[in-house]
């Protein structure tokens, strides 16, 4: 176990650093204390929270779907590799998964009895759970271990599982190999072999640690709260494969909880100050934090983005923000003047018009959010303030970008099919 020196960096959080992202409440249609988020693109994703709450949405957040999961837990912990397979985890050692996009759940069989507070895959077949006990009745043990699958959880193993050790909270692997986890009394074990080993490079008992994530193989943030006097949040870094760390401590009316990067220098932390909503967010790889969302609103547990601009946060009292526009409503659809679609969102059919226009032998192609194409038609002939009519019947329900096109002209617009 290594036990390594931190070099300390005191910075002030001031309510003049505010960054760009534009930050909108979204509508959950509940009021349950909510875990983690989860997107695999800008369209589909899901949140779990407590009484076995498990929502989906297929159009970036503009309308959520409650999904019937097992509802005698609390799920901690949500996690899809694709839009068909997904994992959550919660107490009693319970994992569920699904291969249908959450339509159908599975109880898996991990071999645990302790709460698992957060699970991670890298593929459909590759990842891991943590958690533990922090000694509660009826045992009075604390436990911390972690589980690891290569068949997307039909079999799991432990990689640790040890007594009198302090629950771990976190887990996050850049690679097959190089992976962290993190938990209470300052804990921070790190592996380089896929987790046939862990190393413990911190034991801290002065901080609890609550989240953790890797961008490559030599640089990991930490989320981490100073149990001692004054009771500050801190993130710590490494930039060498946690041969050593860094640490910035933040003012004590502030709280964090989760951290995400959608690149190696674009991250954001999310958490609480003075009973309301904040996210922070750093463009230098960490090196500086400001505000990015301070405002009203119930504590964040969770951040995720999938790209440098779109991302979710949620929290207590279903808490949902979301940063791009195009998710708070349908009034911010339309991208080029020159063209009009209706009706949008639609459920069998858009007409698309050129306004004061027209074109011939036009080409309408119509793009999902992963950019590919799931919709063509050629030699259109659009007369002027006349369109055509296109179904979208067969499209997922989720959000579109609709592109037409024809020798000299391009016009393009965002479609949502309900």
């Amino acid at each position: 176990m290594k036990k390594l020196n931190l070099l300390l960096a005191i910075i002030f959080i001031v309510t003049s650093g505010y960054s760009q992202s534009d930050w909108h409440e979204q509508n959950s249609g509940v009021n349950n204390y909510l875990f983690d988020v989860h997107f695999i693109n800008q369209s589909e994703g899901w949140i779990s929270g407590n009484t076995g709450l498990i929502l989906h949405t297929t159009d970036g957040g503009i309308s959520w779907e409650n999904l019937e999961a097992p509802a005698n837990n609390t799920y901690y912990s949500i996690f899809f590799a694709d839009e068909y397979n997904g994992w959550a985890t919660g107490f009693g050692g319970k994992i569920i998964n699904t291969y249908d996009g959450g339509e159908t759940w599975n109880m898996q069989n991990p071999g645990s009895s302790q709460f698992l507070y957060d699970i991670f895959f890298l593929d459909e077949n590759t990842g891991w759970a943590v958690g533990g006990d922090g000694g509660n009745y009826p045992s009075f043990i604390s436990q911390r271990e972690i589980l690891h699958t290569n068949d997307g959880g039909q079999t799991w193993t432990h990689q640790l599982n040890e007594s009198h050790k302090s629950p771990l909270k976190s887990v996050h692997f850049s690679s097959f190999d190089n992976g962290y986890a993190v938990g209470e009394t300052g804990t921070i074990l790190h592996t380089t072999d896929g987790g046939s080993t862990w190393t413990e490079v911190i034991y801290d008992q002065a901080y609890h640690m609550h989240d953790v994530f890797t961008t490559n193989s030599n640089t990991a943030f930490v989320i981490a709260y100073y149990l001692g006097l004054p009771h500050v949040p801190a993130i710590f870094k490494t930039t060498d494969g946690a041969e050593s760390w860094s640490s910035q401590t933040f003012s004590e009316d502030l709280s964090l909880s989760s951290i995400y990067f959608s690149d190696e220098m674009n991250g954001w932390a999310a958490g609480g100050q003075n009973g309301s909503a904040v996210l922070l967010k750093t463009t230098d790889g960490g090196e500086n934090w400001e505000y990015d969302y301070p405002s009203n609103g119930d504590y964040l547990t969770k951040v995720f983005f999938t790209d440098n601009q779109t991302g979710w946060a949620v929290g207590g009292s279903g808490t949902v923000l979301a940063t791009a526009a195009f998710f708070t409503g349908f009034e911010d659809i339309t991208q080029d003047k020159n063209i009009s679609v209706y009706p949008n969102p639609a459920t069998s059919f858009i007409n698309v018009n050129l306004n004061n226009l027209s074109g011939n032998n036009m080409n309408l192609n119509i793009f999902n959010m992963n950019g590919q194409l799931v919709y063509t038609a050629s030699d259109l002939n659009l007369a002027e303030n006349q369109g055509v009519q296109i179904s979208v019947e067969k499209l997922k329900k989720g959000i579109y970008q609709m592109v037409l096109t024809d020798a000299s002209n391009s016009f393009s617009e965002k479609i949502v099919v309900n």
